[in-house]
């Protein structure tokens, strides 16, 4: 009887131990499923995101491919824009020159200059139309009554004047043409200095011969501005013959 209720616990306890053993790997096997699924669910999350990743680059290409094609059509605008702006620009530049030409001719036509080389002088000849029919009056620089050397210097600084608005050059003294009485001004920065006549005034021939002197440098100014060679010994009236011709 002992022997026996022995041998009942045992095998009690055995089952009993059995029991907890399939308990145990009960639950080892439900967490191992639950683990499994966990893994399963994260591999699909990797491969979703693995496939949007390789969207994103397939676009990131794609962008990188349309940047360089925009780059280059940019590019290519861009050298249109200047191949472009530069020929309007070496087309106005030329269109303004041929203007200015022209106005420079006109004045030419208008105050133009003979030379008689025989005698080594110098006319200016001023040309005009009246009811259709042209006139040329000469108006001579070294000979002749006081009046007719001041018209004629006026004829020049009204020339000057006229040639130095035309190609925008700012003259290095200023010039006041008023016909025969015309003037000029020493210094353009000081306002506040006395004109110099450019016609003789009797007791006034220092001022007289400064401002024709004056005057004579603004023509061989605009001579080196438009690349003439603006040589001090010829005569006032060849050098803006130059510039009137050239």
């Amino acid at each position: 009887s002992t022997q026996s209720t022995w041998q009942t616990k045992l095998a009690r306890e055995k089952e009993a131990k059995i029991h907890a053993i399939k308990n145990r790997v009960r639950l080892y096997q439900e967490r191992i499923r639950r683990e499994d699924k966990e893994v399963r669910e994260r591999k699909s999350i990797v491969a979703r995101n693995r496939n949007t990743l390789r969207q994103q680059q397939r676009q990131l290409q794609d962008a990188r491919e349309q940047l360089k094609h925009k780059k280059r059509k940019a590019l290519s605008q861009s050298s249109d824009i200047d191949r472009d702006r530069t020929t309007t620009c070496s087309e106005l530049t030329r269109l303004i020159e041929c203007r200015t030409q022209h106005h420079v001719r006109l004045l030419s036509f208008v105050f133009g200059i003979e030379t008689d080389k025989c005698k080594n002088t110098f006319r200016i000849v001023s040309s005009f139309v009246h009811e259709g029919v042209p006139y040329r009056k000469q108006v001579p620089y070294t000979v002749g009554t006081d009046d007719e050397t001041a018209t004629a210097l006026g004829h020049v600084a009204h020339v000057i004047d006229v040639l130095a608005k035309i190609w925008d050059i700012q003259l290095r003294y200023s010039i006041f043409p008023i016909g025969s009485r015309s003037y000029i001004r020493e210094d353009r920065l000081e306002s506040t200095l006395e004109p110099l006549p450019l016609f003789f005034v009797r007791g006034r021939d220092r001022k007289y011969a400064q401002a024709v002197a004056l005057l004579d440098r603004n023509v061989r100014q605009l001579l080196k501005v438009r690349g003439f060679d603006a040589a001090p010994i010829r005569h006032i009236l060849e050098n803006l013959r130059i510039l009137l011709e050239g």
